[in-house]
């Protein structure tokens, strides 16, 4: 009896643990982070560099005759830095705080342009200023861009980039909640998925540095819910591609050491590697489309703000409610699925408890 005992439970939990790796398919991934992908290959809506240009056509003139409109500031300071003169808007920024101070908007650019600009002691004095302002702006993404600055520096002080986002934010939360927990809850991995996100839909969505975070954080598992590893896989892929135009020795180790781990709807390393080449050259498609557009819209004498929001806005909305609508109908299908395959394992164990009773019964009679 105790031999027989013994056997279930090697076999069942040998069925759980097979099971954990691939409780998310590479679909429910991408449904759980419906974002990730494209953002990670730049498919998606964002200004090219004819835009900022004619906003600083627009805008300069007025600053130059005296405007003293935080928003002129503001718009003028952004395009700046998207076309790289980081320096320019920080001096923009600066003359905006002498007659509109302690401005939630002024501190949070100015923390962000010089980040960009590789200050980041400074960048990080300025975050927190715009954190104390407005904590829960941009839905709390500057908390992460904190951290994320902090763990930057973390790594610099000690020489090395052995550790790991994921890691960073755990430790962070350990302290902040006293927790002993090994695993960050699932609500906290959204939040620092969302976050980053949001930096790279805003800020630059091909950095090595913020890939790399979104790979930290999607490969690892919260307390209740597996992690994200093929999404993580391909972030980090990303990284390499935008970096060095090819993925590193180390990084494709890494990512097919942890891909053998799936013991079903398997992707093998060359598949996924195809896929996010595939996706940069369709973000790549999408961008010349936007910049060609913008372009003509330039010579053309329209205002690109009115343009655009005709162009892609209204497309975007429409596309994203046929996602919501088959997400919808998915997480039906899914949550029957799960339903589904509750009984069966209920099933199954019901069966080998009987079988085990009837074979002590016949035992019994045998004696």
């Amino acid at each position: 009896m105790r031999a027989i005992l013994t056997v279930f439970i090697l076999l069942f939990s040998n069925f759980i643990n097979a099971c954990l790796w691939d409780r998310d398919t590479y679909a429910m991934e991408k449904q759980k982070f419906p974002d990730a992908f494209e953002l990670m290959t730049g498919n998606f809506d964002r200004h090219s560099n004819s835009y900022y240009q004619w906003r600083i056509a627009k805008i300069q003139p007025l600053i130059d005759k005296g405007s003293k409109d935080p928003l002129l500031f503001d718009d003028l300071a952004v395009a700046y830095s998207k076309l790289g003169n980081d320096k320019k808007a920080i001096e923009l920024m600066k003359l905006k705080e002498k007659f509109a101070p302690n401005l939630y908007e002024t501190f949070a650019n100015l923390g962000t342009f010089y980040i960009h600009d590789e200050q980041f002691e400074e960048g990080l004095i300025y975050i927190n200023k715009a954190i104390k302002i407005n904590p829960e702006a941009h839905f709390g993404r500057e908390i992460y861009q904190k951290y994320l600055v902090e763990f930057i520096l973390s790594n610099k002080k000690k020489g090395s980039e052995s550790n790991n986002f994921y890691t960073f934010l755990l430790e962070k939360y350990k302290t902040k909640n006293n927790s002993t927990k090994d695993f960050l809850p699932e609500d906290e991995i959204k939040k620092a998925v969302k976050g980053i996100l949001g930096m790279m839909r805003f800020g630059n969505y091909n950095s090595p540095i913020l890939l790399n975070a979104l790979g930290d954080v999607l490969l690892n598992e919260s307390y209740s819910e597996p992690g994200a590893k093929r999404l993580s896989a391909m972030a980090y892929m990303a990284s390499d591609l935008y970096n060095a135009g090819s993925v590193s020795l180390k990084t494709k180790e890494n990512i097919q050491m942890f891909l053998s781990m799936q013991e079903s709807d398997k992707n093998t390393y060359e598949e996924l590697l195809k896929e996010v080449k595939k996706g940069i050259l369709i973000g790549k498609s999408r961008y010349a489309e936007i910049e060609k557009k913008e372009s003509n819209w330039v010579i053309q004498n329209k205002d690109l703000d009115i343009e655009f929001a005709q162009n892609f806005y209204a497309k975007t909305d429409s596309t994203n409610k046929n996602n919501v609508a088959q997400n919808n109908q998915n997480r039906i299908t899914k949550s029957g699925d799960k339903i589904s395959n509750k009984l069966i394992i209920g099933l199954i164990i019901t069966l080998v408890i009987v079988g085990i009773i009837v074979i002590i019964k016949l035992r019994k009679k045998h004696i």
